[in-house]
This record gives C-alpha cells, structure tokens and sequence, in this order.
C-alpha cells in the first residue's frame, strides 16, 4: 500500500548547475519518467509495481503517475512557482524522492521468483520535460544502482502450489504435491530452508512416498513426484513445518477413485451351440469403488482385424461383471447389445488371433487380449489370481473350457472371481446356517 512505500530513489536537479548566473531562468518540470537502469531484474514493472509517488520533502504527488512496462512516468507537475514540485529557482537545487509499493498480488511468475531480485531506477535528461525556463546540459544521467532496490521476500506461512496435489487420482498411483514457505501474499521465500513434513489430514488410505514424507525446501519449495493413497475415499494433506508465524496449511480435497483404466476382459465365450447370437465377451471391475464407463469401448478382434465395437455407457459397480453380447442373444440378456454382432463375428471363432481389447474413453487400450484365440467352442476365462490389465496379452492369465451352451458349465456370463474381491455372504435361505472367515474364494459355513 502506499503507507508501505519507501525511499527507492533519490536524485537532485539543480538550476545553472556548476555555472550560476548562466541565464537567470527558474526551471519548471512538468514531466520526469524514471526508466529501468542497467542491472534491473524486473522487466515488465505493471506486474510487481502497485503505485508510486514523488516528492521534494514538501511537495508530494500521487496523481497523474503511471506505471508502465519499462518506466514510470510522473505527468502534470505543478510548477508555477514557490512551493510547487516542479518549480525550481534560479541557481536553487531540489532533490527529488520516489516510493514505490507492490501488488499483493504479483503477476506472471513473479510469486514463485520476485525474492532478491533488483529494480534500478534512472532519469536523463531526455525524460524531463519543462515548460520554458532553464534547460538541461546533455547528457545528464543518474541511476539508483544494481543493488540498492533488492526485494526481499519473508516467509511466514507455507503454500500447496495449485494442482500439486490434484483434486482427484487413482488408488497406488503417483502424484505431484508441492509446498512453498511464503509470506502472506503469497510470495516464495527463495532463502528458505525449513523441513516439512506431509501427513494425511482425512481420509481411509495411507499416504506414502518413496523419497519420504519429510522434506528440506531448497530455495524456498520442495516438489513430491511420488505420493500416494493406498485406497479410495476423499482425501486431505497437511504440510507442517516450524520456524513460521503459521506453520501448517491444509490442502483442498483430494478424491482418490478408481477409473476405467482399472477394467480387464475377464470372459470370452464361443459355445458350441447357437455360436453366432450367443457369443460373448465379458469384463470385469476388480475393484473397491464403481467406475463410469461412459465412452468406453470393447472391441472384438477376429483374425487379427477388428471387427466389432460395443461403446459402453454408465456404471460397472465394484467387483462386479457385465456383458457384451447380441441383442438376440437366447441364453441371456447382455449388458451392453448390438444388433450386429451376430452378423459380424463371422471370422471370431476362438481360433488364431481372435479375441478382445478394452479402451477407456480417451481410445487408450487399457486390457488387450485380441491375439488370444484357443477358445473355440470354448469359454475361456481370466484366472481369479489376475487383477490388473495388461497391454500385453499373456496366455497364462487364462483357463479354456468346453462348453455347449453360453450360461451353462464354465460359462458365465455377467458373473466372475477375483481375489482382489472377497465373497459375499448368501442371504438367501441361509437363516440357519453361520458364514464365518470370508476371503475372495472361499467361505466357512456353519450349521446354527
């Protein structure tokens, strides 16, 4: 604010100079622009300079002084005679002072950057301007020096840097956090060297780094590549430090949920009988939490070619499986239909380079099991042990079996077994029995 502005500059214009008498003329200034001097470290002056003033130790102006890019230019000066600022009497002297304050809000990357950088301050002649009287000897040229207007930042608080850490991520996946001592505007304190350390503030899961949650700040910030959260739920981070008026802050809130890029194909069928409307593909959410699929694709791959596309829509829900299939389908009713299908699966007959490959909605493949094959008048099946996509297919991630008909022996559909999913306890017609020890593939069952 101005009541903060201090001296930056000072510099003395004097009439006749070292010759008095030369020819008995007062000197009025009506106009000084003070430019950037050599050495300045802040080219565009609009982004840190919030206001400056002017004054002769009597006279002061606030008015008419812009801030530009490269200078500041101090207009209109009264000048008419006695105490004005511009006035100047023959063979008198005048210093002149200039203040200047700063945004609160610095612009560009000034925040991160301003601490110990320089502004010098120079007048010539050529930026004075007079309304008659005196003149100026050429090349009159005066600058405030290369280090004398240092800023100098002062930390009091710490900082998250937006988006660092983000609002949302995924479960076991590295993300970006971030934390700057600052003062209260704001402004990174580039000599600060405290220890901070990271702790979750709310949420389920733990919070994890590989480089360690503690951390020095060189040169006033510190940036984690490597954090985590072990599981979904809504999360917040708390950075603490000490040494500061205010020694921790509290991040916004970080939703840790599992996307689509945590989808598989866990079933690919070819029965024996009724092939072409009751062929399938089946995928799975091994999952804790449910995951929009809107935009999302299953491809079915015959040959080596694609052949076929269902674009899903809505949700799958945690640990569970949904079907891709023919709308006349006469086994079951598939999730996600297409009249199609049964016409154009001509060539995916689970042999030789035949299967499926799942994308999110940004067309990335997430799960690829489109060179398959061995899966004619077959159901082939993800192992319960394989939790994770894969954007190589492995034929050990799978198990072939016979089958006839499509829902029938090792088929299926819409049903799957993951260990990363525990059992379900029945609740039909199970009043006197006791389910006890529940894991993803077993339960023991006790009669009441």
């Amino acid at each position: 604010t101005q009541g903060e502005a201090v001296l930056n500059f000072d510099f003395t214009v004097t009439d006749d100079g070292a010759t008095p008498a030369t020819d008995a003329l007062d000197t009025y200034i009506s106009e000084i622009v003070i430019e950037q001097g050599t050495g300045n470290d802040i080219s565009d002056w609009t982004q840190a300079i919030a206001g400056a003033l002017l004054t002769d130790g009597t006279a002061t102006q606030t008015a008419n002084i812009t801030i530009n890019a490269t200078n500041i230019t101090i207009s209109s000066i009264a000048n008419s005679g006695g105490s004005d600022l511009g006035y100047i009497a023959d063979n008198g002297a005048k210093t002149y002072t200039l203040k200047i304050w700063l945004k609160s809000s610095l612009g560009g990357t000034l925040p991160a950057s301003i601490d110990g950088l320089n502004f010098v301050f120079r007048v010539q002649d050529s930026g004075i301007d007079l309304d008659g009287g005196s003149g100026f000897e050429e090349d009159q040229d005066q600058n405030s020096g290369a280090t004398n207007n240092a800023v100098a930042v002062v930390a009091t608080e710490l900082k998250f840097t937006t988006g660092k850490p983000p609002t949302t991520g995924s479960p076991a996946t590295n993300f970006p956090v971030r934390v700057s001592a600052v003062d209260a505007n704001g402004n990174t304190d580039l000599t600060a060297s405290n220890s901070v350390t990271l702790t979750k503030q709310i949420g389920s899961g733990t919070l994890s780094s590989a480089a360690g949650l503690t951390k020095s700040l060189p040169s006033g910030a510190y940036e984690w590549s490597d954090c985590q959260f072990d599981l979904a739920d809504t999360y917040q981070i708390t950075a603490t430090t000490t040494g500061l008026s205010d020694n921790n802050v509290t991040s916004w809130d970080i939703v840790i949920a599992y996307n689509a890029d945590n989808i598989i194909i866990s079933e690919m069928c070819d029965p024996l009988n009724n092939y072409a409307t009751n062929r399938y593909i089946e995928i799975y959410n091994p999952t804790s939490s449910s995951i929009d699929l809107t935009g999302c694709k299953v491809e079915a791959i015959g040959n080596g070619s694609l052949i076929h596309t269902w674009t899903l829509s809505g949700s799958i829900a945690s640990c569970s499986a949904k079907t891709c299939g023919d709308e006349g389908n006469t086994a079951f009713t598939p999730d996600f239909v297409s009249a199609s299908w049964s016409s154009d699966n001509t060539d995916w007959n689970g042999k030789t380079d035949d299967g499926a490959r799942f994308k999110n909605s940004s067309s990335t493949i997430i799960d690829d099991a489109s060179s398959h094959g061995n899966f004619e008048n077959k159901t082939t099946v993800r192992l319960a042990s394989v939790s994770d996509p894969t954007s190589s297919f492995s034929s050990s991630e799978w198990t072939s079996t016979a089958v006839s008909d499509a829902g029938s022996g090792a088929s299926t559909p819409g049903t799957h077994i993951c260990n990363s999913c525990d059992c379900e306890e029945p609740t039909t017609n199970s009043t006197t029995l006791n389910f006890s020890n529940i894991t993803a593939t077993t339960i023991d069952v006790s009669i009441g």
